[in-house]
């Protein structure tokens, strides 16, 4: 669930993070198929126009001591190039998976995501039941099922970091836009994806079945 402002500046201190930084937050594994590369590149273009902003990757770092996930680490690798190139390190932090992901969600001023393969992201539900507004890519049968653009969230069809970049300056420039869509997101899942909701459906599944 959200929090005040003041809890939020309370919990960023807890957490080691200052309360002037723009923090942009994505989790999920460190590879190209979560769209990290794309990520880092569009994070670049919105650190020139903002020198406090913070981007946060939290999720598992893949590892060469497992074969069967070595080409997640080759991308990673390439991914971590590419954040060196950028000259970004002291700008990205890699926590690594974590338990408290919520706090995380809570600490952010937006959730970007930018995956470019998904079922239902429960991430992006989870971000929106805090109130964290979401930019993620259009993904058909999954963004549009989940979000109104401009509503719930903001939809981007094009993997165009510097078009995403300019989403998250107009989110972050504009107080109105950025408040209503926290409000309608975290109404969205109260509306249609909370537990009880999800299983009343699973039951009227079930009895046309049966």
């Amino acid at each position: 669930s959200p929090i005040s402002e003041a809890e939020k500046i309370s919990l960023r201190s807890q957490m080691g993070y200052h309360e002037n930084q723009i923090i942009v937050l994505c989790v999920g594994a460190i590879i190209k198929r979560k769209g990290m590369d794309l990520l880092i590149k569009t994070f670049q273009k919105f650190k020139k126009r903002h020198d406090n902003a913070l981007l946060i990757l939290v999720g598992p770092i893949p590892s060469s001591d497992n074969k069967r996930i070595r080409k997640g680490y080759q991308e990673y690798l390439e991914i971590k190039k590419l954040i060196d190139d950028f000259q970004l390190e002291h700008f990205i932090h890699l926590t690594g998976t974590k338990n408290n992901i919520d706090e995380y969600m809570k600490i952010s001023d937006f959730f970007v995501f930018l995956s470019r393969q998904e079922g239902l992201p429960n991430v992006l539900l989870e971000s929106m039941s805090t109130g964290l507004p979401v930019i993620t890519l259009n993904r058909a049968g999954v963004t549009g099922y989940i979000i109104r653009n401009k509503i719930d969230g903001i939809i981007v069809d094009e993997e165009n970091p510097e078009k995403i970049a300019l989403e998250m300056e107009h989110l972050i420039n504009n107080d109105d836009l950025y408040h209503n869509i926290s409000i309608h997101s975290r109404n969205t899942i109260l509306d249609r994806f909370t537990d009880q909701i999800i299983d009343h459906q699973y039951e009227e599944i079930y009895e046309e079945i049966s």
